[in-house]
């Protein structure tokens, strides 16, 4: 009995399930696109005060679909990306907007994302065959975004690969 026990706690891993999050959006050009990179998450460790606020503005029990606590709305203008809009969400009270002065006091606009050095990932192309995390097809490709201290600097297209999955290097 014990040995049976045993290989059913070992295979707990393989039956659990986890919850799509929900993404960021950015705004370029008069488009939305959205993203499930996370460049806010990025102020942990380049700043740390923006990181403490964020984090005392957000509500202590979370859903499954908001781990993070928050949503983020982006905007990319002249190559700079900018926090436009920040919403907390709660599985029992719903989702509520969280002032930008809160992250930075007397902000009356947008917030530059000078923290944020690192890759916007965006799905790209026709779906194929995966599987890809949740869904059985992959994007054919991600058109990547990379960032120096909140500035673009260059965008790439990386093609879905079997071995690294969709939008990996090789």
């Amino acid at each position: 009995m014990l040995h049976i026990l045993a290989r059913l706690l070992l295979a707990m891993p393989l039956l659990a399930s986890a919850t799509s999050q929900s993404p960021d959006a950015v705004r370029v050009e008069g488009q939305t696109r959205y993203t499930f990179s996370t460049p806010l998450d990025e102020a942990h460790s380049q700043a740390p005060a923006l990181w403490a606020r964020l984090q005392s503005a957000l509500p202590s029990d979370r859903c499954s679909t908001h781990w993070r606590g928050y949503t983020a709305g982006w905007e990319l203008v002249a190559d700079e990306l900018r926090l436009t809009e920040l919403a907390s969400f709660n599985c029992h009270q719903g989702s509520r907007a969280i002032p930008l002065e809160v992250l930075e006091p007397g902000a009356s606009g947008p917030i530059r994302a000078t923290w944020f050095s690192g890759e916007l990932s965006f799905e790209v192309g026709p779906r194929v065959a995966g599987p890809c995390g949740y869904s059985p097809t992959c994007p054919s490709g991600h058109e990547v975004w990379v960032f120096e201290k909140g500035r673009r600097v260059r965008s790439e297209y990386r093609p879905f690969s079997p071995a690294g999955g969709a939008g990996q290097r090789k």
